[in-house]
């Protein structure tokens, strides 16, 4: 019995010191647990902390990229808006240089009329000066004849006192005619005349007064009193063309001055434009540079060489020509012989046309090699040999190599500066958002 009790008293220890060795270990197990919970705990930390300093950094990133992308929207509408302005302001002034010209030939062709018409004028004058100059002359010979009259008139009063001693030499028969009897007769046909005016003047004047007027009367002629008065008219017609002539020299020369500050506001516009031209198209090219590996078929944009021949074309016409022959061949050969014919600088198969009010370059359909084209290889080949063209005349006319530009593949245009920008920074944010939206599941 007592034995029984002690198996069972060994069996109970047995028992009991394999709970306790049980209860040890899971102790040193729930020990080692807890050791790789609180090292799990701190790893956690410091995953969640880069994890933190990760979305804090990203957040910056994207509030960097979005202060970037309102930035470069604002620099391109500031662009768009100063070359608009530019534009603007360039055709006012176009409108007002135009204006100025036609005003300043007005000017010129006024300032010739009042020249020719002061030439004509002065030419005139010139001859009624002349003319006065020989009447006043006549009148003066005249004035001569009547004072040499009238100091015969008085020498022949003088001799009043001889007519007795005339009228006994008359009487005398026999008398010869000597030297003294002309003298004597010019004197009384002098005194005759004498009396003649002494009778006729009914107010008393004396004959010395009778041969005044009559000295005065030739300068008085209405002839000459019209010359006169004409020369003088003259003089102040050509005074008041001198005036006018100078007033509009000076308008002319302030239009002129004018125009000279217009030309230079419209040079300094040209400038500007053409540098914000260069900063544009220097952008253009580094973005065209920056996403050549980026930008694909499959994206709204894509790297589209203009003017360069659609290879496609040329494979199926000949395919549908050539069926039973090398026909890839023969279109490789095709691409080649029009791609040589694109860079030939002779070759322009263009025409002008007005389009929409504006002188446009058309393909002309009557070019012989493109007659040749279309008859032979129809409409396809034909479509991209003309394509080709435009671009080339459109985007490098002097190179004549196709140049890489950025397409708006949906629209199939040329893309904008600011499409193009707009669709990078979305891109980007796009990006950071799933980044972000990945790391907060991660966590």
């Amino acid at each position: 019995m007592h034995r029984n009790l002690e198996e069972e008293l060994d069996k109970e220890r047995g028992i009991v010191k394999g709970l306790v060795a049980e209860i040890d270990y899971k102790n040193h197990k729930l020990c080692q647990l807890q050791l790789d919970l609180d090292e799990t705990n701190r790893q956690l930390r410091e995953v969640v902390n880069d994890l933190m300093e990760a979305i804090s950094s990203r957040d910056k990133s994207s509030s960097e990229l979005d202060r970037l992308y309102k930035e470069s929207s604002a620099y391109v509408r500031c662009l768009k808006n100063e070359i608009t302005m530019q534009r603007q302001f360039m055709g006012q002034m176009t409108v007002q240089r135009e204006f100025y010209t036609r005003e300043i030939n007005n000017l010129k062709h006024a300032n010739r009329s009042l020249r020719k018409n002061e030439e004509k004028q002065t030419k005139k004058f010139k001859l009624l000066s002349e003319e006065l100059k020989e009447l006043r002359a006549q009148n003066e010979i005249k004035r001569k004849t009547l004072t040499d009259d009238i100091e015969r008139t008085e020498r022949a009063c003088k001799t009043k006192e001889l007519m007795p001693l005339a009228k006994e030499l008359e009487e005398e028969p026999g008398a010869s005619m000597n030297d003294g009897e002309c003298g004597l007769k010019e004197c009384l046909q002098l005194t005759e005349k004498l009396e003649e005016c002494n009778s006729c003047d009914d107010q008393g004047n004396s004959s010395v007064n009778v041969m005044d007027l009559s000295i005065v009367e030739p300068i008085e002629n209405s002839q000459t009193l019209d010359l006169i008065e004409f020369s003088g008219c003259l003089s102040t017609e050509l005074d008041e063309l001198k005036m006018d002539l100078k007033k509009k020299e000076d308008e002319l020369k302030e239009k002129e001055e004018d125009l000279q500050n217009l030309e230079s506001c419209y040079n300094v516009l040209i400038t500007k434009e053409y540098t914000s031209n260069q900063q544009m198209q220097q952008a253009r090219e580094e973005l065209i540079s920056g996403l050549q590996n980026i930008l694909t078929n499959r994206t709204s944009f894509a790297i589209k060489r203009m003017g360069e021949l659609d290879h496609k074309s040329f494979y199926e016409a000949c395919l549908l020509k050539f069926p039973n022959e090398d026909w890839e061949d023969k279109a490789a050969k095709l691409c080649s012989f029009w791609e040589e014919n694109l860079k030939d600088p002779h070759w322009h198969p263009f025409k002008k046309e007005i389009i929409r009010g504006q002188q446009q370059e058309t393909i002309d359909d009557g070019d012989e090699k493109l007659k040749e084209l279309r008859k032979e290889y129809g409409d396809i080949v034909y479509s991209a040999v003309t394509t080709a063209l435009q671009e080339l005349n459109e985007y490098n006319a002097s190179g004549r190599y196709p140049v890489p530009e950025i397409w708006n593949v949906k629209e199939g245009r040329k893309a904008s500066l600011k499409e193009i920008v707009h669709y990078l920074l979305m891109k980007g944010l796009r990006r950071i958002q799933s980044r972000n939206t990945i790391l907060e599941k991660e966590i």
